[in-house]
């Protein structure tokens, strides 16, 4: 009997501004505990996910924003199996300090 094979296709752009990354994905890959130096935030595009993280375990359907903090440790899994796809710009820490500061100027 074959095997299921699970399917993935990845996408990185690096931005002018160093540091910074997009990556849009459809993939229906099970991702290990893993972590990120940079801050994630994406957007659910189809389908849908569940994951463990610091904030407990979460699930995101298509529509939905997700986000992730340097160094914590999450997975991902997608929900009934089937293939979920998202976008997710990474952004280095101090681009982000930067960002916040002339934030809370203004």
């Amino acid at each position: 009997m074959p095997k299921s094979r699970k399917s993935a296709d990845f996408r990185i752009v690096r931005a002018a501004v160093p540091g910074v990354q997009a990556v849009e994905a459809r993939s229906d890959h099970v991702f290990a505990r893993h972590s990120h130096d940079q801050y994630g935030v994406g957007l659910m595009l189809a389908g849908g996910q569940t994951s463990s993280s610091g904030r407990g375990q979460v699930e995101a359907l298509a529509g939905d924003i997700i986000t992730v903090n340097p160094g914590e440790v999450h997975d991902g899994a997608p929900l009934g199996g089937a293939p979920r796809a998202w976008r997710m710009l990474y952004l280095p820490p101090h681009l982000a300090d930067t960002v916040a500061a002339d934030l809370s100027e203004g």
